[in-house]
């Protein structure tokens, strides 16, 4: 994507040009600020509004998630309208959170979160927090780590990790069952060692891509005994794939799925994509040091939502606008980000334009 200013009296134009051919050209006039499109977390119940529905004995999981799917459905919401013009819709990320809950107690969760609402901009600002906060997060700290791999030269404790899980998966692809280039296997490539979680305190200036309110929804939504500060690289944080395959994984195009045997897992993938290898019908991890079952289960919960809600393709779009160059600090807040490229304003149809090179930053 690029974007292009074309300055007159009093009111600035901005033409957003998106890349893949389903995308339409949208002209952005902005002039004053609306606070309704803004995200803000004042406007969402607080975690002890949440609790005291939660922890009430009276009301049972089932009957929290009904009343909480009928207020959605019921939801009138007017979208803001820079994520509309994205094809955004939080409606769909709510609904996603309640059909994608990974547990009773995720789902109890989310369900109280959505009945603590008092009104439908209330819900629509929990949908748009949960998109900020949880969503967003992973889908740029992954970005921004993928693109950091890209242009480094790997310490000897990368390498040793990379001999470590590719003998755990006896030189082979975890999802394709390829061989690694040298090994007598065949078809062959060069593998590529993905990590299942990245740390989210990265860069020079240690900037912590989860705040506390994306802690607070990972707590209560998903796990409560994974410790994200405490990652390190490890085999079970790893897993060896055939490039594209990883590339994927990170994008969390698909996700791994445990079955009910030990250490063993099925690929659920997502959309409508090329797979230039098949993936195997049960992807096993032998020996000492299989990936942590955790980190998976994080994985794989996080590319559900994302996935069922359309906001990983929202995401991606937003992402299209950050030039290479941008460090960490620049894209960990999603507002900060939505400010920058102006988008939070008024978004219209425009005719197609002529694309521009030059990127406001």
């Amino acid at each position: 994507m690029s974007v292009s200013p074309i300055r007159e009296a009093e009111t600035c134009h901005y033409y957003f040009h998106f890349t893949s051919n389903s995308d339409v050209p949208v002209e952005a006039n902005f002039g004053t600020e609306d606070k309704n499109q803004r995200i803000d977390r004042q406007q969402i119940p607080s975690m002890e509004e949440v609790a005291r529905i939660m922890d009430n004995p009276n009301y049972s999981t089932d009957y929290l998630a009904a009343n909480a799917r009928g207020l959605v459905q019921n939801c009138d919401y007017a979208l803001p309208t820079w994520l509309s013009v994205l094809d955004g819709n939080l409606l769909y990320v709510l609904s996603a959170m309640l059909d994608c809950a990974p547990s009773d107690c995720g789902l109890r969760y989310v369900s109280s979160a959505i009945c603590a609402c008092k009104s439908d901009g209330a819900l629509g600002q929990l949908g748009l927090v949960w998109f900020a906060h949880f969503l967003w997060p992973f889908k740029a700290l992954n970005r921004y780590e993928d693109r950091e791999a890209r242009k480094k030269e790997f310490p000897p404790s990368c390498e040793v990790l990379r001999e470590q899980v590719l003998l755990r998966q006896d030189y082979q692809c975890a999802i394709s069952g390829i061989g690694e280039i040298g090994q007598k296997k065949v078809p062959m490539c060069h593998l590529r060692i993905s990590r299942i979680l990245h740390s989210p305190i990265v860069g020079s200036e240690k900037t912590d891509f989860f705040g506390t309110m994306t802690r607070e929804i990972i707590k209560n939504y998903i796990n409560p005994t994974v410790n994200l500060d405490a990652l390190v690289d490890g085999p079970h944080n790893a897993i060896a794939s055939q490039h594209d395959m990883g590339m994927f994984f990170n994008k969390f195009l698909f996700s791994l799925k445990p079955t009910t045997n030990p250490n063993e897992y099925t690929a659920e993938t997502y959309g409508e994509h090329v797979w230039l290898v098949p993936i195997k019908n049960r992807i096993a991890f032998e020996g000492d040091m299989p990936p942590d079952p955790g980190y998976l289960h994080l994985h794989a919960c996080v590319a559900d939502v994302l996935q069922r809600s359309g906001a990983g393709k929202v995401i991606d779009k937003i992402l299209q606008c950050l030039p290479e160059q941008k460090c960490p600090a620049d894209i960990v807040d999603l507002q900060r980000v939505l400010d920058i490229l102006e988008l939070r304003y008024s978004l219209v149809a425009a005719f197609k334009l002529p694309v521009c090179r030059d990127v406001l930053f």
